[in-house]
């Protein structure tokens, strides 16, 4: 779990009855994302934390390191365990080399048109949700270093109705993008050639209500926002969407 002041592992075993095991004081935690026994933590202007689970319920603090103005989001990179993808607010989208997770290296970077706030990997593609910009798709191609290393090629852009705050799910079909206002975006990412995006369907979760943070676990959508939680479920709400396209 994280907190905005610290990462938290839980004993969940008694959903009624969560047991805190062990925690990590980070300032600014925004997002983890974890593989195997490593967690990244992006922490805003504290830039990124590497902890390793030493056991279910021991964290160690392995290094921390700047990305930048802010780190907004991070992501293992899909079907490579030692890339890290950040959201780096005006800085874009950063690929980070963790293979040495004592020491990391920039890899790559890709610079967007606005400020990246969240992003989402899965094959050889970027989700990015870029505020005003709406959601971003970009490729990944892994060249060698006489060629540059990285290549991000650009398939599309799609404009949401307020600010693309947060990549909430992905798949080979959907991009799932949440805006402030508390409105879903069903974005279709599917083609033959390129996965060029097209808006599906929006459902509006909270009335318009500030939305911070969104996160989906099984069918449940747990949506945060100013005045509390609310949790949706996802199937009841998307079932005739893949009916009807």
């Amino acid at each position: 779990a994280v907190s905005g002041k610290r990462v938290a592992v839980f004993d969940v075993s008694d959903l009624k009855f969560p047991i805190l095991k062990d925690f990590i004081a980070i300032n600014g935690a925004r997002s983890l994302t974890m593989r195997n026994n490593l967690i990244a933590v992006a922490a805003g202007q504290s830039g990124i934390f590497l902890l390793e689970k030493k056991s279910p319920s021991d964290l160690e603090l392995l290094t921390n390191f700047k990305t930048g103005v802010l780190s907004m989001d991070v992501e293992f990179n899909d079907g490579f365990d030692n890339e890290l993808v950040v959201a780096a607010w005006s800085d874009g989208v950063l690929i980070y080399d963790i293979s040495a997770p004592l020491e990391p290296k920039l890899a790559g970077a890709y610079n967007t048109p606005g400020f990246t706030r969240s992003v989402k990997t899965i094959g050889k593609l970027i989700y990015a949700a870029d505020m005003a910009n709406g959601l971003l798709v970009l490729g990944l191609n892994h060249l060698s270093d006489e060629d540059g290393g990285l290549e991000f090629p650009f398939f599309g852009t799609i404009k949401t109705g307020e600010q693309a705050y947060e990549v909430v799910s992905v798949n080979k079909t959907y991009a799932y993008v949440a805006d402030n206002k508390g409105k879903y975006y069903i974005i279709n990412v599917k083609s033959l050639v390129t996965p060029t995006p097209v808006l599906a369907d929006t459902r509006d979760f909270l009335g318009g209500l500030q939305v911070d943070k969104i996160n989906v676990i099984g069918d449940l959508v747990y949506v945060s926002e100013q005045t509390g939680t609310a949790v949706v479920d996802f199937e009841a709400v998307f079932d005739l969407v893949y009916d009807c396209l």
